[in-house]
């Protein structure tokens, strides 16, 4: 019962603190050419895992991913057809979106994702 009421004063605490989340004032959206930095790929497995007193295997599928670069920020993309193209092609451009987002707070934050 103790354990109980700490934690409801914890709670109302933290309510009380002002947590506010910033909210987001503009967005701006550029299309980039980003360059790719490497290639990752992991083959198909399958790991032993126990279910109950029974050992079975779970299928992870194989893993395709690039990596590309602008300005600073690093993103990944997962896919087979852009892994099998970039694989050999390593330090070349990609057609990426570079988005900027303004929140109220000042604060600015940028992320890369794939365009199209």
């Amino acid at each position: 019962m103790r354990t109980k009421i700490c934690l409801l004063l914890l709670v109302v605490a933290l309510l009380l603190t002002g947590c506010h989340i910033a909210k987001e004032v503009s967005r701006e959206v550029e299309l980039v050419d980003a360059i790719v930095t490497s290639v990752d790929y992991d083959p198909p497995r399958n790991q032993p895992m126990m279910v109950g007193k029974i050992m079975t295997f779970q299928h992870i599928p194989a893993d395709y991913d690039i990596y590309v670069e602008y300005n600073g920020i690093t993103a990944s993309i997962d896919s087979k057809e852009l892994y099998e193209y970039y694989e050999n092609r390593i330090g070349e451009t990609i057609q990426m979106e570079y988005i900027t987002i303004t929140y109220n707070t000042g604060e600015v934050r940028y992320k890369l994702e794939r365009s199209g």
